[in-house]
């Protein structure tokens, strides 16, 4: 589908509008959090806010853009099945991103939109929970932290570079082993490894220039959806944690600041995979 049939200033305007109103819901309720949890069960609490936050902004999506499509983390989870990934317009949301930090009360959480058109994201917008800052990129525009222009950092070597990655239960026997092995093998060949809970942080804190490179092969496309134009946009490259193309329908990836440390840093790492 050509981009000229689809407004994207409009797009632009509304995602900017929705994921704000919706960070300020997230804010609000993880600053109550502690009131709720003698309440009810912490878990039920993020459950409840993601279905509000994703059928807000998908009802108000519907409302402008009625023949668009629509990927999100509740409904697919309420489903059981994953949308496919067509050429037609199509928006992808994280409602809640860094869902255990929020039912901690860590604030690395944020509420990421994209707008996915011929498989390529054309639009993301965030909101940083914890910073109460909204994050934007559009393709061919750049990406901003507010008005502020995101620039990746300028380490080229594994050496001087700080990593953001996940550590995660794979429910497959002996990968947590490999996973492990692959942060202890960063560690030893970086300046530091870092894990903040949040894919759409740690991958903003790239784009940023603050960290170099993150890595995390249990993800889902509405983890990555945003994200991937915000590195690209800031100068950054996104591949497969193996070295091979990025795909956003499959369940990993590996940012960083360049081509060459991307690849430094997956030949450090063994593959894993998972049904």
């Amino acid at each position: 589908m050509s981009n000229a049939n689809v407004d994207l200033d409009l797009c632009f305007e509304i995602a900017v509008d929705l994921a704000i109103k919706s960070g300020e819901r997230v804010y609000k309720v993880l600053c109550e959090k502690k009131t709720f949890k003698t309440k009810k069960n912490p878990i039920d609490l993020v459950t409840e806010t993601d279905q509000e936050i994703e059928k807000f902004i998908f009802g108000e999506l519907r409302k402008t853009f009625p023949t668009h499509r629509f990927i999100g983390e509740e409904s697919t989870s309420l489903s059981g099945e994953l949308n496919h990934l067509t050429d037609e317009p199509t928006w992808i949301l994280d409602p809640v991103d860094g869902t255990m930090n929020f039912v901690h009360g860590l604030p690395y959480v944020a509420v990421s939109i994209a707008l996915v058109i011929n498989k390529q994201t054309e639009i993301g917008v965030i909101y940083a929970v914890g910073e109460q800052c909204l994050y934007t990129a559009r393709k061919g525009k750049g990406a901003f932290r507010g008005t502020e222009r995101l620039k990746v950092s300028k380490a080229c070597d594994v050496s001087s570079s700080l990593v953001l990655t996940e550590l995660m239960h794979m429910n497959c026997d002996g990968d947590e082993n490999l996973v492990i092995k692959n942060v202890g093998n960063i560690f030893m060949n970086s300046r530091g490894v870092r894990v903040i809970g949040s894919a759409v942080m740690s991958a903003l804190a790239v784009a940023s220039g603050q960290a170099e490179a993150y890595f995390h092969y249990k993800l889902q496309c509405w983890d990555m959806a945003a994200i991937w134009l915000f590195i690209t946009e800031a100068g950054g490259v996104i591949i497969d944690p193996n070295g091979s193309k990025f795909k956003l329908m499959e369940n990993r990836m590996l940012c960083a600041n360049s081509e060459s440390l991307a690849h430094q840093i997956s030949e450090l790492l063994t593959d894993i995979t998972f049904p």
